[in-house]
């Protein structure tokens, strides 16, 4: 084995977008360069910028927990097989994926016992090792091919919903 050059290396920029939810977290990663796959999990997350036509989205809101999940999982095989198309790949946002992660834990009953049933509310350390344990997967996934193709790659998370006072 032996290093590499460093001007060899692939540059790309790859990162994380978090703030308050529906301040242009979207917006602004849509500012990537070159055409965008954006990875979909939020209903309405592409709304702010569905009048753009230099992206294309898988958009996984639309599918129960489960599904969302596994159609993620593939995406990295996606990536790799068409690179070409795109300069940059957006997921958003990784808030909803987590919350879906764990819907779809609690849903195939990870943890259940004959004295606990997992819920929502109370899923358990195992159903939110599953939860932990897919996220890891998905993002990994993707930062892996998007990686190897030298593809800019940024997650986006939101820290709550926005409030409103009384004049909106």
């Amino acid at each position: 084995m032996q290093p590499v050059s460093s001007d060899k290396l692939r540059t790309r920029l790859s990162g994380i977008i978090w703030g308050d939810a529906k301040t242009g977290k979207t917006t602004w990663a849509m500012s990537l360069p070159g055409r965008k796959l954006l990875i979909n999990f939020d209903p309405d997350g592409f709304i702010s910028v569905a009048h753009r036509d230099d992206f294309d989205v898988f958009d996984l809101s639309v599918l129960p927990a489960g599904e969302a999940i596994e159609m993620s999982k593939k995406i990295g095989t996606y990536i790799l097989d068409n690179a070409d198309k795109y300069g940059s790949v957006i997921v958003d946002s990784l808030t909803t994926l987590t919350s879906l992660a764990l819907e779809d834990a609690v849903m195939r009953g990870i943890g259940k016992s004959a004295k606990f049933t997992p819920t929502l509310e109370v899923p358990g350390l195992l159903a939110y090792g599953a939860r932990t344990t897919n996220v890891q997967n998905v993002i990994e996934r993707i930062m892996r091919a998007s990686g190897q193709k030298n593809l800019h790659c940024f997650f986006i998370a939101h820290k709550n919903d926005p409030e409103f006072d009384e004049d909106g």
